[in-house]
């Protein structure tokens, strides 16, 4: 039975502050924790600079299912540096 409820994720290494989102046109949304919600700003910001399309920026706050994914992506690409 087909989840048509699945989102793609798509996880990339940023080298600098911003990352691919201030130029890539692809993207629609980018996902931050209330303390990093000033990133979003400036993601936003840079890509306006681009002639791009602004991001959604959702901000994930405690307790969501996304919050728990988020934290066992970090801890799983924390944890891959060591191997």
């Amino acid at each position: 039975m087909p989840n048509h409820d699945a989102k793609v994720v798509e996880i990339v290494r940023i080298v600098d502050p911003i990352g691919p989102a201030s130029t890539d046109a692809d993207l629609q949304c980018i996902a931050v924790s209330k303390e990093t919600e000033r990133g979003g700003v400036t993601v936003n910001e840079a890509r306006k600079k681009n002639n791009l399309d602004v991001l959604h920026v959702h901000v994930i706050t405690g307790g969501t299912h996304f919050q728990k994914v988020f934290r066992s992506v970090s801890f799983a690409c924390s944890a891959q540096r060591f191997l």
